[in-house]
């Protein structure tokens, strides 16, 4: 008899609970990075541009110098000592730089004053032509287009459709769609590719479009604590990541946020891994 009750309870629990409508099913195969994140050919360290582990001590002027001799060549790795670093401007990472430290011995300390801006800033750019396509069916791996510039291979694409009656506030409004890699084109018939199939209907008539993003690529933040002093009035968040591709946060601790601490906007195949993120002067909206 108990054994009878105990298949009947599995059973119940297998068939009548742990089923996702499949309407709402998706491939997560492809989440995280798509390839790993290596910006070794460059080695520096910020005490080489003048960087300082020392209470008070402004390294503003430091980490600006020394992004900018990564960017000249075409990206690398920045390297903190142990100490506590303060910065009273955010840090703008672009494409294929590392900041990487000691572990938890390694602390980049904001103090902003109170502006409402982020910590750390990795954003890319989107083109705001819109390029008209024809509805799109969930399940697909395509698009038609029906007018604009044709994109070219392995470009990042943002799909918008009319979503007023899909999203609760106004304030959402625009926001649902998808971010799709190009995996092939076909000029003939003006039909897109790609490496991911679509997550929802795009059938909304005129109303149909996408825009080509710029993504920011390859930024990894690694190993280090970041604490942010300041409170704000509006939403801020310790690592803000914008239009970014293939990104990462590994082994990093963050202490104080006053919104989000980690933040991925129009963002695809980024990964947050082995962190450890708490403690906040507020989460928004009261929270």
């Amino acid at each position: 008899m108990k054994v009878v009750v105990k298949f009947l309870f599995v059973f119940h629990l297998y068939f009548c609970c742990a089923q996702i409508p499949t309407q709402r099913l998706t491939n997560w195969k492809l989440a995280g990075n798509i390839k790993k994140v290596y910006n070794q050919n460059t080695n520096v360290s910020i005490d080489s541009f003048g960087g300082k582990a020392l209470a008070g001590f402004n390294n503003d002027t430091a980490i600006s110098k020394a992004l900018l001799y990564l960017s000249g060549k075409k990206g690398g790795t920045l390297h903190f000592n142990e100490g506590t670093y303060l910065f009273l401007k955010p840090i703008n990472l672009k494409d294929s730089i590392t900041i990487i430290g000691k572990g938890t011995a390694t602390v980049l300390q904001f103090n902003l004053n109170g502006a409402s801006i982020n910590c750390i800033n990795i954003s890319g750019t989107i083109n705001p032509s819109k390029n008209y396509y024809e509805d799109a069916s969930r399940g697909n791996d395509f698009i038609t287009i029906k007018s604009g510039t044709m994109p070219a291979n392995n470009d990042i694409i943002q799909l918008f459709h009319k979503d007023d009656t899909l999203a609760f506030s106004s304030w959402a409004y625009g926001s649902i769609g998808q971010i799709v890699r190009i995996k092939s084109i076909d000029t003939f018939s003006n039909r897109i590719m790609f490496y991911t199939s679509l997550r929802l209907d795009f059938k909304s008539g005129t109303s149909t479009y996408f825009k080509l993003i710029k993504p920011v690529q390859n930024v990894s933040i690694e190993c280090l604590k970041i604490i942010r002093l300041d409170t704000t009035a509006s939403q801020t968040n310790n690592i803000s990541f914008n239009y970014a591709l293939n990104c990462r946060v590994k082994g990093v601790e963050s202490e104080n946020c006053n919104f989000a601490h980690i933040v991925f906007d129009n963002s695809l195949h980024n990964e947050v891994t082995q962190s450890y993120l708490h403690d906040a002067f507020a989460y928004g909206g009261n929270g």
